[in-house]
């Protein structure tokens, strides 16, 4: 008896090491990539190298309505315009940045304030392509911006659910979950950009019902991201399964610090936030670690009065910037 005894607690004890071995420690998981935030600490150091390759993210100055311009070496493309009263910010920030082209805008909704700056753009700069992910006659928004886009030669393009777009090393793919009854701000596009160990989620214009069928029906892989895009400008509080699900370091709020109910929420969760009101906002990874940094709008404007009188004229916005 004692023998049986001996030799199921060996069994027990070998297949306790053997699933030690496989199981990933507890820990393991939560091991985040690092986000440098001149925001919270002004003598945050640049921590790339020098001529290492990079991915930016700018948001312009702006307040209730959605912009977010990624580079990545020669290409750029936009996640939404902006509103007409915004498009000015937006082509400051262009300006500044010495941007002549914009290789595609992606549109998550046709509401005014994410999709009626196209035509001050498309006529500040080279616009590759209008891409939707509605039918044009969705909204009088759409329909006026694609006849502005015919105007001009641009070819308007639609994408949906699961399509992936490309931009130099990141992938950034496309969630569209809502039923057709639903809001348009529930049906918006929800984007996730990832660049290595780096990853950021666009939340568009998400509302409740919205941020509860991403819980219920995407992988939480494809969920957890470092820096999260607010969704709805602030005006929706994150549900606790969506906070949990995503688990963001930072919050980037296309608002002003009117949303009282969204810092409380984002206070008691612990994740930091920006406002886009105050200045531009300025994302940079090399797919293995993050930099932020709001630059203030005179700082800008003066990049922008230096590009167009001279075009060569282009600020690198590195430390030395800061």
């Amino acid at each position: 008896m004692k023998k049986v005894i001996k030799r199921w607690l060996l069994r027990i004890l070998v297949f306790t090491m053997v699933l030690s071995c496989l199981t990933v420690p507890a820990g393991a998981e939560l091991v985040r990539p690092e986000i440098v935030n001149r925001q919270t600490d002004a003598n945050a150091p640049w921590p790339f190298e020098e001529n290492e390759d990079l991915l930016e993210i700018w948001f312009p100055q702006m307040i209730n309505c959605d912009a977010a311009l990624i580079h990545y070496q020669d290409q750029y493309i936009l996640i939404d315009c902006c509103s007409k009263a915004y498009a000015k910010r937006l082509l400051i920030l262009l300006d500044g940045l010495g941007v002549t082209k914009v290789d595609a805008i992606y549109n998550t909704h046709p509401h005014h304030d994410h999709l009626l700056g196209f035509a001050q753009v498309a006529d500040h700069v080279q616009v590759g392509e209008l891409a939707l992910g509605f039918p044009a006659d969705t909204t009088k928004h759409a329909t006026e911006a694609v006849a502005e886009a015919e105007k001009r030669g641009i070819p308007v393009t639609y994408f949906a659910d699961g399509d992936e777009i490309t931009i130099g090393p990141a992938k950034i793919k496309i969630y569209m979950k809502g039923d057709e009854d639903w809001s348009l701000n529930n049906r918006s596009a929800m984007m996730r950009l990832v660049d290595g160990d780096c990853s950021i989620l666009f939340a568009a214009d998400m509302e409740k019902k919205a941020l509860d069928r991403a819980v219920e029906t995407i992988p939480a892989e494809e969920l957890r991201s470092d820096i999260l895009k607010h969704p709805h400008h602030g005006l929706t509080v994150l549900t606790d399964a969506f906070a949990q699900a995503v688990a963001p370091q930072l919050s980037i709020i296309t608002n002003n610090t009117r949303v009282t109910d969204t810092t409380y929420n984002l206070r008691l969760r612990k994740i930091p936030y920006i406002y886009t009101s105050s200045g531009y906002t300025h994302l940079v990874t090399n797919g293995e670690s993050w930099f932020v940094e709001v630059v203030k709008a005179e700082k800008m404007q003066a990049a922008q009065k230096a590009f167009l009188k001279d075009p060569s004229n282009v600020t690198q916005w590195i430390p030395s910037n800061p």
